[in-house]
């Protein structure tokens, strides 16, 4: 990635309360570098975006694209530096591999599938406590990642290297060595009955 005169962060998702677009505005009012926030996605709540806009006093540093076409997503992955992932619940994010297959680090809570599936060093987990040391880890996060751009490509670099394995050739495979193992373990217990 070029860098350049400040941080793009990416959010891609569902506008609805789970997802915590509103916890991302939260941190953003609370972090001193320059940036940029995209939103990518629709959804029940997207009518709140203007108001935790201005409430954050992010003005000029937020765009929302709603819901667009793969080819628009993908430039939009390509053009930002950091993916930034906060649902509240959430088992696994699809954003998450497709942010990691274009080379961005990750800034996620560390809970729920994110906390097992982003490799510790292709992104910065945020442990998940109280609401305001959630706010106040990720905007640090967020300046962390600004501040030490190397970090921010080994992260990047990192986080493609794990998207590379994320096939589904390599799922259907680890699948099969698993149900083989679990069917080979059952015929042995039926032989030794």
């Amino acid at each position: 990635r070029k860098g350049g005169d400040k941080l793009r962060i990416l959010w891609v998702g569902r506008i609805y309360p789970r997802k915590g677009l509103n916890l991302v505005m939260n941190v953003l009012g609370k972090v001193n570098v320059p940036f940029e926030l995209s939103i990518v996605g629709n959804g029940p709540w997207g009518y709140k975006i203007s108001r935790w806009t201005s409430e954050n006093k992010l003005e000029g540093r937020v765009n929302w694209y709603g819901q667009v076409p793969w080819e628009n997503l993908k430039q939009l992955y390509i053009d930002h530096d950091v993916f930034i992932f906060t649902s509240l619940r959430e088992t696994f994010g699809i954003q998450l591999i497709e942010a990691m297959a274009f080379g961005l680090p990750v800034i996620t809570l560390d809970c729920f599938g994110a906390r097992d599936f982003i490799p510790d060093e292709a992104g910065l987990k945020i442990k998940v406590s109280t609401l305001d040391e959630i706010i106040n880890n990720l905007a640090d996060a967020v300046e962390r990642l600004w501040k030490d751009p190397k970090l921010r490509i080994k992260m990047g670099k990192a986080a493609h290297q794990f998207a590379l394995g994320c096939t589904w050739e390599k799922t259907v495979t680890q699948y099969e060595q698993i149900y083989n193992h679990l069917i080979a373990k059952e015929n042995l217990v039926i032989v030794k009955k």
